[in-house]
């Protein structure tokens, strides 16, 4: 079996491949996958599946199926179809543009800094704090105050400029402990926020809708 493949790239050519025996029940069209390209892997997504191909050349197989299952509905594939043609575009740029960067291949999870309190801590140190360094004693003071759980450090801009360098200098006084969590994803990141806007459709956009 091979694959039609539309790459993120400036070119309306689709790009085939061969599909390895152990990938076959997972290649669909709609699907991620990674591919050699050059002398550098890709990702792109499958446009096309058949048993032949009239390419002659050599022709190399699929390195990864990403997605178990289309990640793209059918309607949302047509509709990809339909900008690429409409707009003039690769069909592999829109779909770059359509997916949403969460769930991108490329896309690592954010990960912010955290501070929590020392709850052992040593009094003399803090109370030179709150003469010496009022603006490390304010920031130690509110992440004391969220005990037992820790603080998102970002959140601590409200008190002072620069509040991960005021927490470094807590954890090297042995006031607090610094480390990095893995942000939550909203549902939020995943979407857009409607725009109350007035559209006129012309006939053939329409006709997509529809």
């Amino acid at each position: 079996m091979f694959a039609e493949v539309a790459l993120p790239i400036s070119t309306f050519q689709f790009f085939t491949y061969k599909i390895p025996s152990q990938l076959r029940q997972f290649a669909q069209i709609g699907s991620r996958v990674k591919v050699p390209f050059g002398n550098r892997m890709v990702y792109g997504v499958i446009a096309n599946v058949s048993d032949k191909v009239i390419f002659k050349g050599n022709i190399k197989p699929i390195s990864e199926i990403i997605d178990d299952s289309p990640i793209l509905t059918k309607e949302l594939w047509k509709l990809i179809q339909w900008i690429s043609y409409y707009y003039v575009a690769p069909i592999g740029k829109v779909f770059n543009a359509v997916l949403p960067i969460n769930i991108s291949k490329s896309y690592s999870m954010r990960m912010d800094w955290h501070a929590k309190c020392i709850e052992k801590n040593n009094s003399i140190t803090i109370d030179k704090l709150k003469n010496s360094a009022p603006v490390q004693f304010n920031v130690y003071s509110i992440i004391k105050k969220s005990l037992p759980l820790p603080v998102r450090i970002a959140t601590l801009k409200s008190v002072c400029s620069n509040p991960i360098s005021i927490c470094q200098l807590l954890y090297e006084k042995g006031l607090i402990t610094l480390f990095k969590k893995q942000r939550e994803i909203s549902t939020k990141d995943l979407s857009f926020q409607p725009i109350a806007k007035k559209i006129n459709f012309n006939k053939t956009q329409k006709n997509v809708i529809n």
